[in-house]
Formats: structure tokens, sequence, C-alpha cells
């Protein structure tokens, strides 16, 4: 399971609440970042470094579900996945 996440405000951070039911979810997901001081921000020749890629980083995941700090100006791609085992 993918849930890509976008911040486009440029000065604060948004904790997201994150709940999967009836899908047994592995302790960790994998995360990948695309950050730039402006959602409308782009790489150029002249500056190769502008939007930057960040990740993957490993953050846990309690029981069905995570809470989430996404920064400001920032795209985050979240993976779960399955433990193989499903509940009762």
């Amino acid at each position: 399971l993918y849930l890509a996440l976008l911040n486009k405000d440029a000065r604060q951070s948004v904790e997201v609440q994150i709940s999967v039911d009836d899908w047994p979810l592995r302790s960790a997901v994998e995360i990948h970042e695309v950050h730039a001081d402006s959602y409308l921000a782009e790489n150029t020749i002249k500056s190769p470094d502008t939007v930057t890629l960040a990740g993957p980083k490993i953050e846990r995941v309690k029981g069905s579900g995570m809470t989430y700090q996404l920064r400001p100006n920032t795209l985050a791609v979240l993976r779960f996945q399955s433990n193989g085992r499903r509940g009762d």
C-alpha cells in the first residue's frame, strides 16, 4: 500500500494520523520525501539541488497505524507492507 502526502504550506508542518484497518501491517514503513523551499520549485542546470530527494528512511508502525510529521513544502510517499497474517 502506497500513501502519498503533500504539504504545500511554506511554514507549517502537518501531523498526520494514519490508520489501516483490516489489513495487518509490518512493524516498519519505508518513506521517501521530496522537499523544496516552494512547491513550485524546480531543479535546473544552474541550480540542480533546489528540489531534494531524501530516503528511504524507516519509521515504526504501532499496531494498525502511525503518526507522521509532514514538513513544509514536502511530498512524502509512504510504503506500507502486509505482515502476511490476517487478524481475527
